[in-house]
């Protein structure tokens, strides 16, 4: 039987929620602690996060990026531990995908064979993720983005909902990328970039 799985989240945002509701879908006992006050949440208690235990008794999942507050916990409270993944039950992972430590897996997502995600990778709903694809780590992709085969996303970047690249292209490390973007060709410099093809965005 899992072990009951604890979730250190914030719920000024939808990721959290996200991630609970994944939980929830396979049926696994959770407790959940606040970044922020503890109290009451829509899923129930909030407890604080100086409470959180390290034992072994429990596995433990952070919902939220791999940010400066996610870093800090990492180097202390949970310096040791080995981090959990929520794959959502409507998800399918190929059992020849590799996924890292706290990847969140949202419902009807597919990641297919070879395809490997690293650390702190978030997979919204309905994203396809085809064979040999690299996310890196601390990347996040919005609900329903599609990425086709040999596409290689950098470490820390942001990928708006519904963007689409051509199989094999390439994206430097620290980009956004806006909502229904289409990823032409390499993108080889940090920025934000929109549209179709996908461009800088111009800063006024």
């Amino acid at each position: 039987m899992d072990k009951t799985l604890n979730v250190l989240l914030s719920l000024d945002g939808g990721q959290g929620r996200d991630v609970v509701d994944a939980i929830a879908s396979t049926g696994r006992d959770y407790r959940l602690f606040s970044f922020d006050e503890a109290g009451r949440s829509p899923f129930g208690p909030l407890h604080a996060l100086k409470d959180l235990g390290t034992t072994t008794d429990a596995d433990y999942f952070i919902a939220r990026r791999l940010d400066d507050v996610a870093r800090e916990i990492l180097d202390g409270q949970l310096r040791d531990l080995v981090l959990s993944q929520v794959i959502h039950a409507q998800a399918y992972i190929s059992p020849h995908a590799e996924l890292g430590q706290n990847t969140f897996v949202g419902a009807k997502a597919v990641v297919n064979p070879q395809a490997r995600l690293g650390d702190f990778v978030f997979v919204n709903a309905g994203c396809l993720i085809d064979h040999d694809c690299v996310i890196g780590s601390g990347t996040s992709l919005g609900p329903g983005v599609t990425f086709p085969g040999f596409v290689s996303i950098g470490e820390n970047c942001a990928i708006g909902a519904g963007v689409v690249a051509r199989p094999g292209v390439t994206v430097a490390p620290g980009c956004t990328l806006g909502a229904g973007a289409v990823i032409a060709r390499d993108i080889t410099e940090p920025g934000v970039y929109i549209g179709n093809p996908a461009h800088p965005l111009e800063r006024k």
